[in-house]
């Protein structure tokens, strides 16, 4: 159902008129996604996650800026705050309903058992616009996620694997 919505979205070309979205000048941008992100590694780090971002917006740069998630595991009771720089962009001064995401960062993650650990953070993805105005344009984005799990340093911590993930997220930006 979605890929069938996504479909008509851009079916009638990627350009948009400029009336529908935000002039390309210079300005001050902020947002924020919900959704969720399936382990693929296999080690039950699936989660809901819910991120804010803030930045600039600039020709080819949709957005560009700084943010932090909260990953809510779904079946444990770990916990992960990626930090993060962030960059959507299409490539172009137009704009269009297709654009890039590309993330990276620190993971600062909270495992089982009071056992913490600190790891690299990356994340890329296909973003689609959805609805659009003035001041705001809400989007879609399917992507993939990185997650560095050191090993531990305490002879008792769990001994995870680096996380790879799916990820789909529905988001506005202001």
């Amino acid at each position: 159902m979605i890929a069938a919505a996504l479909l008509c979205v851009t079916a009638h070309g990627q350009s948009m008129k400029a009336d529908q979205l935000p002039p390309l000048s210079l300005r001050f941008a902020w947002g924020a996604d919900a959704g969720a992100s399936i382990d693929m590694s296999n080690q039950e780090m699936s989660s809901v996650d819910f991120n804010m971002s803030f930045g600039l917006s600039y020709k080819w740069f949709k957005f560009a800026g700084i943010g932090a998630q909260a990953q809510i595991m779904t079946s444990n009771s770990c916990r992960s705050y990626p930090v993060f720089a962030m960059i959507r962009t299409n490539f172009r001064d137009d704009w269009t309903r297709i654009f890039w995401e590309a993330k990276g960062g620190v993971s600062l993650n909270y495992l089982e058992n009071n056992h913490h650990r600190t790891g690299a953070f990356a994340g890329t993805g296909v973003g689609f616009l959805l609805a659009t105005g003035p001041k705001f344009t809400t989007h879609l984005v399917l992507g993939y996620t990185f997650m560095q799990h050191r090993p531990s340093d305490a002879p008792d911590g769990p001994s995870l694997k680096d996380v790879h993930c799916a990820s789909l997220k529905i988001g506005v930006t202001f």
